[in-house]
């Protein structure tokens, strides 16, 4: 079980791809990568190469976003909703930290790190997200050179076919 606050930060740092393939992956039963994969197809997405969603899927895991109970099966993580005393205890918290009485030149300090903060957890989202659609690209690649590999052996058989005939 994810938090939702977590689910948020995660989902946000994804790639369109990955989303499109988190949507596809069910949250009440186990689905093979197969069966995902023609769910993609049928929600009209237009990803046509099974290896870059098999390599979405294993993103989304690392993730934290779904699991895979058995190997080649997969279910979506359960998000847990934010409850009134979450709610209540952040409230509080808030509260706390505006009674606390803070300098103008310790605010400013903090204030500074907070916005330093907010920007590096943004950059490594960014990297994350860069990293995700180098993985996809990389995939595809790979898909394209084993096709060309097949393709060359094809004809070097022909090649050879043709020589033994002459």
């Amino acid at each position: 079980m994810i938090s939702q606050t977590r689910f948020k930060q995660v989902h946000n740092t994804l790639n369109a791809p990955v989303k499109k393939v988190y949507e596809a992956v069910p949250a009440s039963e186990e689905w093979t990568s197969t069966q995902i994969i023609s769910e993609v197809s049928r929600l009209g997405y237009s990803m046509r190469d099974s290896k870059a969603i098999i390599g979405c899927l294993d993103t989304l895991k690392r993730q934290g976003l779904i699991a895979e109970p058995e190997r080649g099966s997969f279910i979506r993580i359960e998000v847990k909703e934010t409850t009134t005393l979450d709610k209540f205890l952040d409230e509080t918290k808030e509260k706390t930290m505006a009674a606390k009485p803070v300098t103008q030149i310790k605010q400013s300090n903090l204030d500074r790190l907070i916005s330093l903060s907010e920007k590096a957890n943004g950059l490594a989202a960014q990297m994350k997200a860069v990293a995700t659609e180098l993985e996809n690209v990389a995939l595809e690649i790979e898909a394209e050179i084993q096709e060309n590999s097949t393709s060359s052996q094809k004809l070097k058989q022909l090649q050879e076919l043709l020589k033994g005939l002459a």
